[in-house]
């Protein structure tokens, strides 16, 4: 299998490569295996997240298709959306961000601040819409207008995850493999939070380039509906292969039962992971994505499925900001740790 990322327009955004690091003190917390962690919550743009890299490949393409508006969608504390709106303005494109009030999580703060409130900060349009109103319907309406004012306009998905987004990923898993490479280090398993499917895809594809054998495992925390979620990111995952030219299809492994009452909604499990993270390494997750998949790597060391000598990355794919917005659910959150 070959793919040369090198022709392959990509507009510089964020700061690469990121950290790998080892995590000792959680390591040994949990009793084993050998935690590391890739640090794409430091990739630099608008505080970081794994959609920079798939923004780096969007927007080239944007502009290769001599596009001056950008719409983009996601929940009201859209990471995809924040730094979208961060390369916009880096990048000089009007930017249009279609947010809906989807996850029913009664915060006040939830509604104003954290990612939300950088949005604000922008100059991007922001076009709220209710739970049941229809984002394809606002999309029609937004392009018939910004069309009749003879603007080309680049439509990303939510999460950046198209295949070209997915370029962004494939990438990480080779700069992944360069770092362990310099460091003598082969992980056993790869883990990171899987929702809209783009970040997996990458991983997956990526990783057939620097070893065969290495299980990329996405922590569902997007859908309470396991058959349903496997099943839209393996239809993304055929819509990347036809449009990649790719006839081996990317081994896809899914850990559910971390995503509690639903997307963006708060658990138990995170939490704990959360301020563990954060009280033993000094790391921030964020409540939505990392911290839920953190939750789930917890677990597979706890049921003891690998060993003190394997070795386990964590993908952080960022989300900080994301924290503020959860206050009532993180402040004074006891953990026992006797």
């Amino acid at each position: 299998m070959t793919l040369d990322l090198k022709p392959i327009a990509k507009l510089p955004l964020g700061h690469f490569p990121t950290p790998l690091e080892r995590l000792d003190r959680l390591s040994d917390f949990l009793g084993g295996p050998e935690i590391w962690i890739k640090r794409d919550d430091c990739t630099g743009l608008a505080f970081g997240g794994n959609k920079t890299r798939k923004l780096e490949y969007l927007l080239a393409d944007a502009r290769e298709k001599n596009a001056d508006a950008i719409i983009t969608f996601g929940a009201l504390q859209s990471n995809h959306v924040r730094q979208t709106i961060a390369a916009c303005a880096k990048a000089d494109i009007e930017c249009h961000a279609v947010l809906s009030d989807l996850v029913p999580f009664d915060d006040p703060v939830y509604r104003r601040s954290g990612n939300l409130l950088i949005d604000h900060m922008s100059k991007a349009h922001i076009h709220k819409l209710a739970a049941d109103q229809d984002a394809k319907q606002k999309l029609k309406h937004l392009l018939s207008e910004l069309q009749s004012q003879s603007k080309t306009v680049y439509v990303i998905p939510p999460g950046g995850s198209s295949p070209t987004g997915v370029l962004g990923y494939v990438s990480a898993a080779l700069e992944i493999g360069q770092q362990c490479e310099r460091q003598n280090i082969r992980f056993d398993a790869v883990v990171h939070a899987s929702a809209t499917g783009g970040t997996q895809i990458g991983l997956s594809i990526g990783c057939r380039f620097v070893s065969q054998e290495t299980p990329i495992l996405g922590v569902n925390v997007y859908s309470t509906d396991p058959a349903a979620f496997e099943e839209r990111i393996a239809n993304l995952t055929t819509e990347v292969m036809s449009e990649l030219k790719m006839e081996q299809r990317p081994a896809l492994q899914f850990v559910h039962g971390f995503v509690g009452d639903g997307y963006g909604m708060p658990t138990e499990a995170m939490k704990e992971a959360v301020l563990t993270t954060f009280q033993l390494e000094g790391i921030l997750l964020d409540p939505v994505y990392t911290g839920k998949a953190m939750a789930g790597l917890f677990d597979l060391c706890r049921k003891k499925l690998y060993s003190k000598s394997d070795k386990i990355l964590f993908v952080h794919t960022g989300g900080a900001p994301g924290l503020f917005a959860y206050e009532s659910a993180l402040m004074n959150h006891n953990i026992n740790r006797d």
